[in-house]
């Protein structure tokens, strides 16, 4: 392979890097690693195994290889050790399975070739195949000519031969030594990834007819997790099953767990109960890697069966290299309002999101126990995590598979495969339980365990000290990265030079480059996949160092030892931290399994306050104060995001829509509202953060930079947040912080793509006539002149009046937030306050297209939204008739629209939809109650109908009387899409907020 191809897969950095002499010499190493005793059987092979085999591709070759295996086992054997029928089954059963995936490459090309080349008979390709494996394959002699020209595929085969056969007699006298006479009756390996020298774990059937797994570790810190679970169970007054554990040097057998169904619905809660105490142990130990099959439902004991990775490593001294900012896994881009960032972002990457990060990484959702919408798409979107939905999912990348097999034209495809876990949740009457409605068994359990904890600290600390005395697995990366990396690696062109196949795994440094530590690292991974083996690390729990599956040791990896980092959290155990932690468990279920009402909604006297202390203002900001998290000694304020393929939460930004300039208008409402000073310093310390932020834009120059400049999300929604912040405070001093930032977002005006009411130009030009409205400052009146110049530039003409394409849609849309109705409110109000008579024009000309869009059938406008963009609110502030209701009520105050028959159509459509709005599940402003109670307050003064002043009222009536809230909402301090939005409207603040 030429210098251009390995660019192309390594990259020129990774590629410049390769030493060859190194390589080399690595190459020679292998090769000299390679057992003689099997080098000499295979050169002296001469038949074939002739026991039963299933039904594979390329049989002989395998056959071949399987008396080699034999032959092998027999002589390992000797006279010590019995090697019968039963162990020669064991033998060719595993080494079948553990070699079958490396030569398939290789032989479909030279069974292509034998028949490009005439060589093979037959009258079809199936015959050509028999041909192929019966006379080319079925002699060792041309085995050998195969091998000799893929020798890397000849190494790798004997590899795993050796390494299996070894694991094998590692078993067996696993099982002689505590079970003697009774004997192994079936093994099979391969049930965990392979490490260092084919080590794996194994499932184990007695002639007696026990099963047990056999680990090749210690199993001690599994006593050890045994006597704290107990020790919970016992403070809970729960029954406890103890499960057979057997210790040995270096290994150990654990009893095989198999799942069993509840015999009724009490045991499913006591299931998830004591699962909820399990999740606080790892929690507490900072475990991870407790996916959906190291979790056996046992009836109602949920049984952990892989404690590799308890306790969980400390921080790495490294510093984080990602750069991204999400704590879940999704992205910024298509968050609500879109993304706007500066040097606010900036300084929270370094401080905020990345305390945030660490936090997350610290919590109930690493544990790998909570459900997360990680693999899949919209056809099958499942979880791997312990608990699920039961549903399959798909593997996000694809695996090969053969097509066309046992024929001449076989040939290799790649496929998503589906993965289905069934034995981590409780099984009832043949059925899997519903994880989401036990989603407060869980809180419960974990809320015990929790407060047994912070009431018995010394307790706790010497029940768990232990633990911290054995070893942990510590993950670089995820196994199936090795994995894909592995299967790449065995491509003809690979197969053909062991030096080709260790050039391709420098592809193991991508990504890591800036990780300062790894570079000592990739030395043993590297030989480790060239040896087929899964690369794996250990950390002791009292040390800093960093241990490869070789024991060479990686000094101060750490910043800290694993104990020490378990006992600061056990100092930081708190009722606040109980909260914060079972918010976690709500989203994770709630947000991640389709919805139940369980699940989907929590309970709460937050509003409605039965038997709660205070006015329903100050326990609004109570619970707003709640909402932030103590993370890396900042008190930082979150919000929750479903951008991505999974709920994300992330550091709340300089967004009003869903950022603290949101959540500061909502605690002045409560304070102004509410009478109570006990939220004054924490709205002071939320508007200094916007203060700073300005000075910081002003003093770097610099301006979004996604050019966003609207009313709800981008520098637009700043200024707007600095008025609010003055109508419900009185104070100057934010009118002269909107003046100062109306600098920084005119520079960034120009740049706008996204034109709506939200993030673009026309939500800017609504920004700046009110700034006009309360000052009379004619700059501003001036400036939303030139900004509708701007803007109406860009518009698209359509074959009836003309619109805007936002962000990716393919069309102009119609409503509020993104639609046609933002610019009708943009141009209506420069109308209103220049008296320019061009306006008129330009409304009519956008009211066409919009109410173009209008169906009868549907009684509502037509959602133009793509699908990936498309929500469930097609009625509302955002989406839909009720928001366009508000853009209509607009122009009642201009003179040409007041006896406008178009207009008064409209509006009697748009009020047709609220009253008719039923999604009265959800409470925000952009699409919930609240934004339903602040268009009926408008609609009502601005029409005088006295029905709606009546709805209104019932409205408000009914927020107030909320018994339950949805869990996404209730935990999301975003001011259009969270809580905050509710407390604003019950605040009574201005009305005009939403436009």
């Amino acid at each position: 392979m030429d210098c251009k191809m390995w660019e192309r897969l390594l990259g020129k950095e990774i590629y410049a890097e390769i030493e060859p002499a190194s390589c080399e010499a690595l190459k020679e190493k292998l090769y000299r690693q390679c057992s003689k005793t099997l080098l000499r059987i295979y050169e002296a092979a001469d038949r074939h195994y002739a026991g039963r085999l299933e039904d594979v591709n390329f049989e002989n070759f395998y056959r071949f290889f399987l008396q080699i295996a034999l032959d092998y086992g027999k002589e390992k054997a000797g006279r010590e050790h019995p090697f019968g029928r039963e162990e020669a089954v064991m033998v060719t059963d595993n080494v079948l399975t553990g070699i079958l995936h490396i030569p398939v490459r290789c032989l479909i090309e030279d069974i292509q070739e034998c028949r490009e080349g005439k060589m093979l008979s037959g009258r079809d390709e199936w015959e050509e195949y028999r041909d192929y494996d019966e006379h080319f394959l079925g002699r060792p002699e041309y085995i050998r000519e195969l091998c000799g020209r893929y020798p890397e595929l000849l190494r790798l085969v004997l590899r795993r031969i050796e390494q299996i056969v070894d694991q094998l007699f590692r078993v067996w006298e696993a099982v002689e030594g505590r079970f003697s006479p009774v004997k192994a009756e079936s093994v099979e390996l391969g049930i965990s990834d392979v490490h260092t020298g084919g080590r794996t774990a194994a499932r184990i059937r007695l002639a007696d007819g026990r099963s047990f797994i056999y680990k090749p570790r210690s199993l001690h810190k599994d006593r050890i997790y045994q006597g704290i679970s107990r020790w919970f169970c016992k403070r809970l007054s729960l029954s406890f099953r103890e499960r057979e554990i057997y210790e040995m040097e270096g290994c150990g057998l654990d009893s095989c767990i198999e799942c069993a169904p509840c015999l009724d619905k009490s045991e499913i809660k006591r299931f998830f109960y004591r699962l909820g105490i399990q999740l606080f142990i790892c929690y507490l130990t900072d475990t991870s890697d407790i996916h959906g099959e190291n979790l056996i439902a046992n009836g109602e004991f949920p049984e952990l069966i892989d404690l590799e990775a308890m306790p969980g490593a400390a921080g790495r001294r490294e510093a984080h290299s990602d750069g991204g900012s999400t704590c879940s896994g999704s992205s910024d881009e298509g968050s609500n309002g879109g993304t706007h960032m500066d040097l606010f972002s900036d300084r929270c990457e370094a401080s905020d999101m990345r305390a945030l990060r660490e936090w997350m990484e610290k919590s109930v959702t690493h544990t790998g126990i909570l459900p997360t919408a990680c693999w899949g798409n919209d056809a099958a979107r499942g979880s791997v995590n312990a608990l699920h939905s039961g549903e399959k999912c798909v593997t996000p990348f694809l695996l090969p598979t053969v097509t066309n097999p046992r024929s001449s034209r076989m040939k290799l495809a790649y496929e998503r495969r589906e993965i289905q876990l069934k034995d981590s949740v409780p099984v009832y009457q043949g059925k899997p339980a519903e994880v989401q409605r036990y989603v407060e068994e869980l809180c419960e359990g974990f809320g015990a365990a929790f407060e047994i904890a912070c009431n018995e600290k010394e307790q706790i600390r010497s029940l768990f000290e232990p633990l911290y005395s054995e070893e942990g697995r510590f993950l670089i990366r995820h196994t199936q990265q090795y994995g894909m990396y592995l299967t790449a690696s065995l491509a003809p062109e690979f197969m053909k030079d062991a030096r080709n196949r260790i050039y391709l795994l420098h592809i193991l440094k991508k990504g890591q480059k800036s990780e300062t530590g790894y570079a000592a690292l990739f030395a043993y991974e590297l030989e480790a996949m060239m040896n087929m083996e899964i690369p794996i690390y250990y950390f002791r729990g009292k040390g800093k160092e960093l241990l490869d599956g070789a024991q060479k040791a990686y000094p101060e990896y750490f910043e800290q030892s694993a104990y020490e980092s378990f006992l600061e959290k056990l100092q930081r155990l708190s009722s606040a931290e109980l909260g914060r932690q079972q918010m976690l468990i709500r989203l994770s279920i709630g947000c991640s399994l389709p919805r139940t009402e369980e699940s989907g909604f929590l309970s709460t006297e937050v509003i409605r306050g039965k038997g709660a202390q205070g006015n329903v203002f100050t326990r609004l900001g109570r619970h707003l104060a709640g909402l932030r998290i103590e993370a890396g000694g900042r008190q930082i304020w979150t919000r929750t995001d479903f951008s991505g393929q999974a709920w994300g939460m992330k550091a709340a930004g300089m967004d009003l829509y869903d950022g603290i300039p949101g959540i500061a208008a909502a605690l002045a409402a409560v304070i102004s509202a509410g009478g109570s000073r006990e939220f004054d310093g924490l709205f002071d310390r939320l508007t200094d953060d916007l203060f700073c932020y300005t000075e910081r834009c002003l003093e770097s120059k610099q301006t979004a930079r996604s050019g966003q400049t609207g009313m709800f999300a981008g520098e637009g929604s700043v200024v707007y947040a600095y008025l609010l912040l003055y109508r419900l405070t009185g104070r100057r001093q934010y009118l002269d912080y909107a003046d100062r930032h109306v600098r920084i977002v005119r520079a960034a005006e120009e740049k706008d793509t996204s034109y709506d009411l939200l993030s673009g130009n026309a939500g800017w030009i609504v920004v700046l006539l009110k700034l006009y409205q309360e000052t009379k400052e004619e700059a501003y009146l001036s400036y939303a002149v030139r900004a509708g110049e701007l803007l109406w530039e860009k518009r698209t003409v359509m074959e009836t009046g003309c619109g805007w394409l936002c962000a990716s849609e393919k069309a102009p849309l119609a409503g509020m937030a993104h639609g046609n109705s933002g610019a009708v409110l943009a141009y209506a109000r420069l109308m209103k306050y220049t008296k320019a008579p061009e306006y008129a024009g330009r409304l009519r000309q956008i009211l066409e297209y919009e109410d173009s869009l209008y169906l009868e059938k549907e009684r509502n406008w037509k959602d133009l939204r793509s699908r990936e963009n498309r929500g469930s609110h097609t009625n509302a502030w955002c989406h839909g008739g009720s928001g366009i209701l508000l853009s209509r009520l607009s122009l009642l105050e201009l003179e040409g629209f007041q006896e406008d028959k178009r207009v008064a159509r409209d509006i009697e459509r748009g009020t047709a939809c609220l009253m008719r709005w039923k999604k009265d599940s959800s409470i925000c402003l952009c699409h919930g109650l609240a934004g339903k109670y602040m268009i009926l307050c408008e609609a009502a003064k601005a029409l005088g109908r006295d029905e709606l002043r009546k709805e209104s009222a019932k409205i408000r009536r009914r927020i107030l009387e909320l018994e339950r809230v949805p869990v996404q909402e209730y935990y999301n301090a975003s001011l259009m899409a969270g809580i905050s939005g509710a407390a604003l409207a019950l605040c009574e603040a201005d009305a005009e907020l939403l436009y």
